[in-house]
């Protein structure tokens, strides 16, 4: 091949996404080689930046939104400052390289380049939190900066979302014409295995939560139900993996934070996956626990609909309804044969749907008569 055009994959977080993406585009374009460039590592270069930034971050924000750690870890990487800069550098990088295209992971940065189409992949936006009872706009970043966040939207060739519910943001809150929001869903992080279902013990009535953020993630309601579970069913047990809270609860085993290699031990010993989560745009742990045979309890909220086919795969209930909960978990824990059906549901469906092959494929077919077009036109 004498074209030797590149493809610029743009990141901001160093999570096992990136990896698993990258490594599928690898297949469908074939010699085109993808480089990764970070930029947070790209910023961080430029101590000059950062150090601007922090008036921006106080001019943007009120102080409530400051008190925090998180929070202002948050926002300093939310300011206008910031996302112009970004971009600025990012085009300086590509017009020093010879790119194909673009193509970023979530839109709280703009990767768009003069003369070159940018791809967004993302799993979010900042309004779809609206949609979340109780969630406030105060919450969320500041309307100058959703500014930006529109803008870079409407810079995208395609905007590649992993669900039905992110899609439903974009085209309500954004205005994204709908043939330019396109579902191509995501893949896991644990390692995809053959398995033989029937041979997988749903006796162990163990159930499995998987979050990093336990109340957002509804732990403290996991942990409600458990309780009113337990009385029935005194050999069930609740493992929970990614945190640690403090509950004072026979059964439970709290492993805490685990190397991501670690989890899958987690999921084949498990019997019923369960996350009833607050706030929650995808859920990239319901798609490992669907490969891994697992019958799912999750909320009617958010991207849940997606995944979650109400007695199918799973039980969906209304979000906060804890004695809906606890009724879900008691009929799998009563019913191995129902764990099994729904837990073979589930793995034919992350197989055929979530994989990140599949989501390369669905964006090679998307791309690929865009990419042609402007290779005849620079032809």
């Amino acid at each position: 091949m004498t074209d030797t055009k590149r493809i610029l994959f743009v990141y901001k977080f160093n999570h096992p996404d990136v990896e698993g993406l990258r490594a599928a585009l690898a297949e469908v374009f074939p010699g085109r080689p993808i480089d990764l460039l970070n930029v947070k590592s790209l910023v961080r270069s430029h101590p000059g930046i950062l150090l601007a930034n922090i008036f921006f971050v106080i001019k943007e924000y009120p102080l409530r939104q400051l008190l925090g750690y998180w929070k202002i870890w948050r926002r300093f990487w939310a300011t206008t400052y910031m996302h112009r800069q970004v971009r600025r550098l990012v085009n300086r990088y590509a017009a020093e390289r010879n790119y194909l295209f673009t193509i970023q992971t979530q839109a709280d940065f703009d990767a768009a380049c003069p003369g070159l189409p940018n791809f967004i992949y993302t799993d979010t936006t900042n309004l779809a939190n609206t949609y979340t009872p109780g969630y406030t706009e105060d919450k969320l970043y500041s309307a100058a900066w959703r500014e930006l966040e529109a803008e870079t939207y409407r810079n995208a060739r395609l905007i590649f979302v992993r669900s039905s519910h992110i899609r439903r943001s974009l085209l309500e809150q954004y205005s994204v014409p709908p043939e330019k929001a396109v579902i191509v869903y995501a893949g896991g992080n644990t390692p995809l295995r053959e398995l033989d279902l029937d041979q997988k013990d749903y006796n162990a009535q163990n159930i499995l939560f998987v979050g990093v953020a336990w109340e957002r993630k509804g732990g403290p309601d996991l942990a409600a139900a458990f309780q009113k579970v337990l009385p029935g069913y005194p050999q069930a047990t609740l493992t929970i993996v990614g945190c640690a809270p403090k509950i004072d609860c026979p059964n439970v085993e709290i492993a805490g934070r685990v190397p991501v290699e670690q989890v899958a031990a987690y999921y084949q010993k498990a019997s019923i996956f369960c996350l009833p989560t607050r706030l929650e745009p995808f859920g990239v742990v319901f798609v490992e626990a669907m490969a891994y045979g697992l019958p799912l309890v999750a909320p009617r909220s958010g991207a849940v609909p997606d995944f979650v086919e109400d007695g199918k795969n799973g039980f969906m209930v209304e979000p906060g309804d804890i004695a809906g909960l606890a009724s879900a978990l008691e009929r799998l824990l009563a019913d191995s044969g129902l764990c099994r059906r729904f837990g073979k549901a589930g793995y034919r469906l992350a197989r055929e749907r979530y994989t990140w092959k599949n989501v390369a494929n669905m964006m090679q077919a998307a791309i690929r008569p865009i990419i042609t077009g402007k290779e005849r036109e620079n032809a």
